[in-house]
Parts: C-alpha cells; sequence; structure tokens
C-alpha cells in the first residue's frame, strides 16, 4: 500500500474525530459505514495487479476493525482507540517504507 491511500483514510476517520472534539455533531456508526464503503470502493478500483490483493486484505482487516468499534458499548471510546490506532499504523508504515528505502539503498550502493 502506498502513504498516499493509507493517510486518505487516515485523514477521514482524523477529520470525524476532530470534528467531535470541536463539539460539532458527528453519528459514528454512518460515519464507519461511510469509511467502509470508501474502504471496499477503493478497494475494488485497484488496477495494479499486484496491488489489489494488498489493498483488499487493508479494506477487509480495517471494515471488521470498524464493525467491532460500531457494536462497542462504549462507542465514543472505541472510536478513539479506533483512530490511535490507525495513527500507530499510519506511523509503522511510514517506518518501515523508510526502512526498505534505506535498504534499497544501501543494496545499490554495493
Amino acid at each position: 500500500l502506498n502513504s498516499t491511500k493509507i493517510r486518505k483514510f487516515y485523514n477521514f476517520a482524523k477529520k470525524i474525530k476532530t470534528m467531535k472534539r470541536l463539539g460539532q455533531e458527528v453519528d459514528l456508526k454512518r460515519d464507519l459505514n461511510r469509511f467502509i464503503a470508501i474502504l471496499l470502493y477503493d478497494a475494488g478500483r485497484e488496477e495494479d495487479k499486484k496491488k489489489k490483493p494488498i489493498m483488499e486484505e487493508f479494506a477487509e482487516g480495517m471494515r471488521q476493525i470498524a464493525e467491532k468499534v460500531k457494536i462497542h458499548s462504549k462507542l465514543e471510546y472505541a472510536y478513539d482507540v479506533f483512530v490511535d490506532f490507525f495513527e500507530a499504523l499510519v506511523a509503522y508504515h511510514r517506518y518501515y517504507q523508510a526502512v526498505k528505502k534505506e535498504n534499497e539503498r544501501e543494496g545499490s550502493e554495493r
């Protein structure tokens, strides 16, 4: 997965958390349904045959997490944890990409 796609999904989730924090009215279940729809739509539209299975696996994993959040008895708390998890995922992805790039650079210098 490329950073742009992951950030697109993360930004959607973060925007909702920010709106909630600012006191704006949000419907977390509805917004999670939209999040899932966007994920699955993008996974279905992926044209790169190598990336498509990765995108589909990512979308399905995030869908499962979002579904668990929707049924949690403390929905707002669960959503905040979901966004925090997503933020950690984005940070790890960025780190992983940097390490991968560094390894490729070292390999080409030999």
